[in-house]
């Protein structure tokens, strides 16, 4: 993934899809090669066109974060 492609908030991480995942989300995980991965997929509907929130279909599956440094 892209550097900067993951941002980091008060609140929590902000993917590409534009979801904000907080902190204690159980779908953040600790990355253990110090780089952020997103796991993804595409919001399916059922033959008809959907318009998304986001403007983007994906949805976070989960999301590997480094260690703080300190």
């Amino acid at each position: 993934m892209a550097d900067g492609a993951v941002r980091e908030t008060s609140k929590g991480f902000k993917v590409p899809s534009g979801e904000l995942l907080p902190y204690a989300d159980g779908r953040v995980r600790q990355s253990h090669d110090m780089r952020f991965h997103w796991c993804h997929a595409q919001k399916v509907t059922a033959g008809r066109h959907r318009e998304f929130p986001s403007g983007n279909p994906d949805i976070t599956i989960c999301l590997y974060v480094p260690p703080k440094s300190f």
